[in-house]
């Protein structure tokens, strides 16, 4: 570990974080222009460009235990992660590794 912190190379480099969450062993965050990386747990270990979501511009983000939650400037509602229990709110409980959209 390191004793002091390191900026995060790769995709994140040059650009503008604006919002960031971490959850249990996972994080994501959003940057000026609404792009959305995750990184993490059974994820890649360098932040990753959600690329469903690239039309989209996401302003705020959160991370519980196991899922990721993201929200666009008109509002709409994304998740992906372990559903079990039913946090996604997709009616479902399984693993969804891409955002979709909240009904």
């Amino acid at each position: 570990m390191e004793s002091l912190p390191t900026p995060i190379e790769g995709l994140l480099e040059g650009r503008k974080v604006t919002r960031i969450a971490a959850g249990h062993s996972h994080a994501a965050a959003v940057t000026s222009t609404g792009e959305l990386f995750t990184w993490g747990m059974h994820m890649d270990h360098e932040p990753k460009l959600e690329n469903s979501l690239l039309h989209t511009k996401i302003v705020d983000v959160a991370c519980g235990q196991n899922y990721t939650l993201a929200l666009d400037q008109e509002g709409r509602l994304y998740s992906l992660g372990k559903g079990k229990t039913g946090v996604l709110g997709l009616a479902s409980t399984k693993m969804t590794p891409q955002p979709i959209l909240v009904e």
